[in-house]
């Protein structure tokens, strides 16, 4: 179905970007998301608060929606199989890698970590590019690198919204 499906994909210029970690990995990826401009993200709900008011994001999936039984991740892959001409995958566990692998994208860059299972060769073969994170890398560094190997942390700085949010009431506990 993937390769039929291929013979009808256009280009759309869009990014997909998978980061499915929590508050703190997301915020060392508001790098990657401002360099790139405009992006949609497969991320977890606990950072929904941060996501939905950073400019740099236009469309939010949740990965816990996906990721509930075999016919919802068919589903999602399905969906965006046709949808984007860069898959940036951040971080590579099982489901993340099928989603990043089932896309149909031009450009497709993952993160390989040091912790890998035997399978995940299968869905690290559909990738055209690499970076390797070890237990000595700074995350931002290698997440930029995804885009374009030349930059590093210091090319654009952490966010933890762009613009940054200030709600217009605080919550009693803050004052």
């Amino acid at each position: 179905m993937k390769l039929i499906r291929k013979l009808f994909r256009k280009d759309t210029g869009k990014n997909l970007v998978i980061q499915t970690a929590k508050i703190g990995d997301f915020v060392n990826a508001t790098p990657l998301l401002a360099y790139l401009q405009k992006s949609d993200v497969l991320i977890s709900r606990s950072v929904a608060a941060l996501a939905k008011h950073d400019d740099t994001i236009d469309q939010i999936f949740f990965i816990e929606q996906q990721k509930r039984n075999l016919w919802r991740k068919l589903c999602f892959a399905c969906r965006i199989m046709n949808d984007y001409d860069n898959v940036y995958l951040l971080q590579p566990n099982s489901v993340n890698l099928f989603f990043a692998a089932a896309c149909n994208a031009k450009n497709k860059q993952f993160l390989s970590t040091y912790t890998r299972r035997w399978y995940h060769g299968i869905f690290y073969a559909t990738a055209d590019g690499t970076v390797e994170h070890g237990k000595k890398t700074l995350s931002v560094t290698n997440y930029l690198k995804l885009a374009d190997r030349s930059l590093t942390w210091q090319d654009s700085p952490k966010h933890a919204t762009k613009p940054l949010f200030k709600p217009a009431v605080y919550p009693e506990v803050l004052r």
